[in-house]
C-alpha cells in the first residue's frame, strides 16, 4: 500500500468505518440524512490526487437520462466543490469531490470534510432525483 492509501485506511480504522481495499480504492458506506450511500476514496499516488465518488444508490431510467443530464447541469452550476456525474449508457448517478495534495500533508480533518461535503451536497440535491 501507499503513503495516501495508508493514511485514509487508518483514518477509517480510527473512526471505526468498515471498508473494502485493493490498490487505489477504499469502498465504504457515508450515513446522510436522506440515506445511505456507498462511498468510494481513489487514491493516484503518483499524481498526489485523491478523488471521493458517493453513488446516488438509484438508476435513472433509460427514457429520463436526458432530463436527469439536464437536471445534474443545473445542480453543478451552482455548487462550489465537486460535481454530479451520470453514466449514460446505465443511468448511475454519483457525485465527485477531489483533493490535490501536493505539498500538504493529509489529515483525517481533511477526510472528514470530504466526506461531510459529498453527504450535504448529496442530501439537499436528493429529493430532484
Amino acid at each position: 500500500m501507499t503513503g495516501i492509501l495508508n493514511k485514509v485506511e487508518d483514518h477509517l480504522t480510527k473512526e471505526a468505518v468498515g471498508y473494502d481495499i485493493d490498490e487505489e480504492n477504499i469502498w465504504f458506506t457515508g450515513v446522510g440524512d436522506t440515506g445511505s450511500y456507498e462511498m468510494r476514496f481513489i487514491i493516484h499516488e503518483n499524481y498526489q490526487n485523491i478523488i471521493l465518488f458517493l453513488e446516488f444508490g438509484k438508476t435513472i431510467p433509460e427514457d429520463k437520462r436526458l432530463k436527469g443530464a439536464e437536471f445534474i447541469i443545473r445542480i453543478n452550476n451552482m455548487l462550489p466543490l465537486g460535481n454530479f456525474e451520470m453514466s449514460i449508457n446505465k443511468g448511475i448517478v454519483q457525485y465527485k469531490i477531489s483533493n490535490i495534495l501536493k505539498g500538504a500533508i493529509l489529515s483525517g480533518e481533511m477526510l472528514d470534510e470530504m466526506v461531510n461535503d459529498a453527504l450535504f451536497v448529496m442530501d439537499i440535491s436528493h429529493s430532484g432525483f
